[in-house]
């Protein structure tokens, strides 16, 4: 990808900002959250830090970033958020839509596998927490998947990360690192298959749009089905 000076400042500083917010999130920020609310009480708070500061970090570090090398451009161009049509982000959705049995099934398959081998198979936390949640504690999460985490996530893999790994690898080698990447950092091995075929899906949206605005959308319509769905049988 073809950056003027500034943006490939910009996106410098957002990596090496991001990258160790990111581990101390998820190296020390647990530990300290279990210390803090050891009981998990309120729920509704709980779920909140737990999601929350994940995505508001790699936002505000981008947008450090913009404002420190890069102010000069438009929030669109800075973040290639460029406007798209509503038919692409109608097949942006609606291959979505369509590969998340295909997603579900091998998710499935894979933690009977694990099952098999005896291996600890998890629920996603978030789903986890939220059968036990009421209103305060559905709303908050419907926020962090919806809209937080889609901005937060293709923020951080598909625009600074893919960016920065294209600068150091061939194209076609960044994205399946990144793609891995995506899967892994969700540290649930038993959804590590469904979330790898995810990451190569929104790498897709990315690449065919050129925006932004596709993955987040792809992104946001994946959290939300999975959550309604989540609702529908709980």
């Amino acid at each position: 990808m073809n950056n003027t000076p500034d943006k490939k400042k910009q996106i410098d500083l957002s990596f090496k900002l991001i990258v160790p917010g990111l581990l101390f999130l998820f190296l020390f920020f647990p530990v300290i959250l279990q210390k803090v609310m050891p009981s998990r009480e309120p729920l509704w708070l709980f779920i909140l830090l737990a999601g929350g500061p994940l995505q508001l970090v790699s936002i505000c570090c981008a947008g450090i970033a913009w404002r420190r090398h890069n102010q000069t451009s438009s929030l669109a161009d800075a973040f290639d958020l460029r406007k798209i049509s509503i038919e692409q982000l109608l097949k942006c959705g609606g291959i979505t839509l369509l590969l998340y049995p295909v997603i579900s099934i091998v998710s499935e398959f894979f933690s009977k596998l694990l099952t098999w081998l005896h291996l600890p198979v998890y629920p996603h936390p978030l789903l986890y927490m939220l059968q036990y949640g009421e209103a305060p504690e559905i709303i908050i999460a419907v926020f962090i998947a919806v809209i937080l985490t889609p901005i937060g996530e293709e923020l951080t893999y598909r625009f600074v990360f893919l960016q920065k790994f294209q600068e150091w690898l061939p194209e076609r080698t960044a994205g399946i690192l990144l793609s891995v990447l995506f899967a892994a950092i969700h540290f649930n091995l038993a959804q590590f298959p469904g979330l790898l075929l995810l990451g190569f899906w929104f790498l897709r949206c990315y690449k065919e749009n050129k925006s932004l605005y596709a993955p987040i959308a792809a992104h946001a319509i994946f959290n939300a089905t999975s959550l309604f769905l989540f609702f529908w049988f709980r």
